[in-house]
């Protein structure tokens, strides 16, 4: 058996810019995630710009995971 699984997540968000640029970084710096950002998707939500849509992937080890 492995002593460790590899997690993947999709995340699909909007906000503002700095609410965006905020999630972010915490996705990034959280000491006990320790995820990392495999791929980012920036788009607009209205035609001011004012609101931001957030496509995500993230990828993280988890380790020694219990057995089910």
């Amino acid at each position: 058996a492995d002593d460790f699984l590899t997690l993947e997540y999709r995340v699909d968000a909007f906000g503002s810019l700095s609410t965006v640029c905020r999630f972010l970084y915490d996705v990034e710096h959280h000491d006990p995630l320790t995820l990392k950002v495999e791929l980012v998707e920036l788009g607009a939500r209205d035609a001011e710009g004012s609101q931001l849509t957030l496509a995500l992937q993230v990828s993280g080890v988890l380790l020694n995971p219990q057995e089910q």
